[in-house]
């Protein structure tokens, strides 16, 4: 779950809420094996947040901190995704 922190919610700070909404906009129409599902959300303050799927690992953690390396086959596969 990503939030957006009611501090961030006031007039001044405008510009954070309409990133926020964009980024859910684009979440929920991506649907790719490769990408993190959107589940849903809300775009009313003061509860702004996006859910997404529980993943086991990110990407990050399985290339930097898996003690095995990546198969070829999978490099080449996640290279081409990109």
């Amino acid at each position: 779950m990503k939030m957006l922190p009611a501090s961030l919610l006031t007039d001044s700070s405008h510009a954070e809420l309409h990133t926020f909404v964009q980024e859910a906009v684009v979440l929920a129409s991506i649907q790719h094996e490769n990408i993190v599902p959107f589940l849903g959300g809300s775009l009313h303050p003061p509860h702004v947040f996006i859910v997404e799927a529980l993943m086991q690992h990110t990407l990050g953690e399985r290339l930097h901190n898996d003690p095995a390396p990546l198969p070829l086959w999978e490099m080449l596969a996640l290279s081409l995704d990109v």
